[in-house]
């Protein structure tokens, strides 16, 4: 739910600054999570907001930043060191550019921390002082307990002094629920200690300094929520409606904790926002939060190379879109990455199966920067290629590919679903140099004792799969059918099925099967006497064959992992990649088939049409799968300098296509 109001940090521009060029945002609401890869500028967006606070938080507003390196530092507290603390709480802590000093005695274990100024770059120590600051929580209760005894002739009657730990125990309560507050023992005045024990038990009594890291984290994380609405039990303060007084940056706020947890501290934050009670601008690598988020709580923050004049779009402004990419690719992770997403016809991972996507990054290491999902079969890839383009987000540098196999059934001519240069990718692996390397450690123990005996196995391997390659081609001719049947045809069931039988076979003899044999045989004729078995015909059962006639398996080696060990190997590598360059190019040097239009639709034309021819030339070529990759980073800055020249729908078309011109 987007809720917004008056105070806060409703607008701003901000940059350049380290990786952030230039981003800008109007209309925010009080949750706003920034995704995107690393280098783009999250961090630098968030630090440039605390450091312009006074500029971009209305009036009324306190800023609260947290920073992403957080520590926590264990320390002995005593009566002396809390007399002399400067801040009156962990909230003004987290509002001011540096720590607070002690003004008669720092605490074991916080020396050097005195005065020390907060920057987003290094460690951020600020959690090293909750410990005091619930400390002086404790001095003002008892402060308030005095002054009721004072005023009422020594007495204080129950329900009279508010309890401001109450906040703190239902905090506690609501995300650490095997853990109950015991309050803050002060009874040695030399050691204070903030005590918990386990729910439902009365001890073991422990501090906080012993409690784990994710525990300490959230903690740390809420606790100046936690002390407003302390001060409010204290005196109550009448808000405006829609007044939002408090803007809290978080940088990862995830860090340290279980995604259970994760999920526990966004709708704890939801929920606040929701009330309007603060506003929340955080960044997060958290998959589980990302997955979490509705579309008008997710932004992402784009490379500068991508998007200079404004690193910050909404990821979709439709929570019905945004699931749709969920559904496709899996995980919303992938859409905020900032590289190709390319689904991958292949096994998804499964134990005793490596998978395609496992094999193909290990083999193509270009290729692990990419989004790959897997995609099964050949139809299941070029469907989610075009729902995800037709459905699409506006994803700066996110262009969408299918990568399939070259034998299976039927082709296609969507552009965006590019097959392997081979038949399979297994058949990237079949190189006997290769595999006897990396059988060689297991000595006597399998059949590659040398390079001609695993090249022989081969050989044995492909000349088993000649009559099955014929097999294989006229099956993919023959029809497939599929019998369904609705409940209320139950009864129809035979007259139901002898139609459907009728139908496919009716398919079948409009078939030539003589025709379709003699041209499966000659095209693997072909293929045999131009030598290239290994490279078009049936790789996976190649290799199988390879693995079961070279005993592999009596080293103990199983097939996922031999498949891996041979991708992983500099000679495969090698291979791998003079095959399947030309497939990796027309996926990495993509041009956008709208950019002439777009350019020749308004502004300067003396300017925009070289442009657009160049746009053009680019594009016939990767069309042509010669991609040319010299001038891709001029010609992607050339578009994005000529669309600052005009404004509306073109300017923003432009960018957006610009922003998808591949680059080297």
């Amino acid at each position: 739910m987007r809720q917004t109001g008056r105070v806060a940090i409703r607008h701003f521009s901000v940059g350049p600054l380290r990786g952030l060029e230039r981003a800008q945002a109007s209309d925010l609401g009080n949750l706003v999570v920034l995704a995107g890869p690393n280098g783009a500028g999250k961090s630098t967006l968030l630090d440039l907001l605390r450091q312009q606070r006074q500029t971009w938080a209305e009036p009324g507003t306190t800023v609260m930043f947290v920073g992403p390196h957080r520590t926590w530092r264990s320390s002995a507290l005593n009566k002396v060191s809390l007399f002399g603390y400067s801040m009156p709480s962990y909230g003004a802590l987290l509002s001011s550019d540096t720590l607070p000093s002690f003004q008669y005695f720092v605490p074991t274990g916080m020396q050097g921390m005195q005065g020390a100024f907060r920057e987003s770059g290094s460690a951020e120590d600020a959690p090293a002082f909750v410990k005091t600051s619930l400390g002086r929580l404790r001095d003002r209760q008892q402060a308030l307990v005095t002054t009721v005894w004072e005023a009422n002739g020594g007495q204080v009657e129950a329900g009279t002094v508010p309890n401001l730990f109450l906040p703190f125990e239902q905090l506690v309560s609501s995300l650490l629920p095997h853990l109950a507050f015991a309050g803050v023992d002060d009874s040695d005045p030399e050691n204070i200690q903030v005590r918990f024990r386990p729910a439902e038990r009365s001890e073991p009594l422990f501090d906080i300094d012993q409690l784990s890291s994710g525990e300490k984290a959230a903690i740390a994380l809420l606790l100046p929520l936690v002390e407003r609405q302390s001060e409010q039990l204290v005196a109550p303060v009448a808000t405006d409606a829609g007044l939002v007084p408090l803007t809290m940056l978080l940088d990862e706020p995830e860090i340290h904790l279980h995604p259970l947890l994760q999920l526990q501290v966004l709708q704890y934050l939801r929920d606040l926002a929701a009330r309007g009670v603060a506003q929340f601008i955080l960044s997060t690598h958290s998959t589980t939060l990302l997955d979490a988020l509705t579309d008008d709580e997710l932004y992402l923050v784009s490379p500068a190379a991508l998007s200079p004049d404004n690193q910050l779009s909404r990821l979709t402004t439709s929570q019905e879109r945004l699931e749709v990419a969920r559904e496709i690719t899996g995980s919303t992770h992938l859409l905020t990455r900032a590289k190709p997403i390319v689904f991958l016809e292949g096994e998804e991972e499964r134990s005793g199966l490596s998978s395609d996507i496992r094999v193909v990054t290990s083999l193509l290491p270009q290729t692990k920067s990419w989004a790959l999902v897997p995609g099964r079969a050949k139809r299941d890839v070029i469907t989610s290629v075009q729902r995800l383009r037709q459905d699409g987000l506006e994803l700066p540098g996110t262009p969408v590919f299918g990568l399939v196999d070259a034998d299976t059934d039927g082709a296609t001519t969507d552009q965006h679903v590019v097959s392997w240069p081979v038949a399979m990718v297994e058949n990237l692996l079949l190189d006997a140099e290769a595999i006897h390397a990396v059988l060689t450690p297991f000595g006597t123990q399998t059949n590659a004792v040398s390079v001609a005996a695993v090249q022989t196995a081969l050989e044995q391997a492909v000349q088993d799969q000649g009559q099955d390659e014929v097999r294989l081609r006229v099956q993919r001719q023959l029809p497939i059918g599929r019998l369904t049947l609705r409940p209320d045809q139950l009864d129809n069931a035979k007259t139901v099925a002898r139609s459907e039988s009728d139908g496919w076979l009716a398919k079948l003899a409009a078939l030539d099967l003589p025709s379709l044999i003699a041209t499966a045989q000659t095209e693997v004729d072909t293929i045999v006497s131009s030598g290239t078995q290994l490279e078009r015909f049936h790789g996976k059962k190649i290799l199988r064959a390879a693995y079961r006639n070279l005993r592999v398996q009596d080293a103990q080696l199983g097939y996922a992992a031999f498949v891996l060990l041979l991708a992983a190997h500099e000679r495969t590598q090698k291979r791998a990649h003079t095959l399947a360059e030309p497939a990796l190019q027309r996926i990495r040097l993509f041009v956008p088939a709208g950019l002439p239009e777009a350019l020749r639709s308004g502004g300067d034309q003396i300017v925009a049409e070289p442009l657009a021819l160049r746009c053009q030339q680019h594009h016939v070529a990767w069309s042509e799968d010669t991609p040319q990759a010299a001038g891709r980073i001029e010609l992607r800055s050339d578009v994005f300098t000529f669309a600052r020249t005009v404004e509306g729908e073109q300017h923003r078309r432009l960018v957006e296509l610009a922003s998808r011109i591949g680059t080297p």
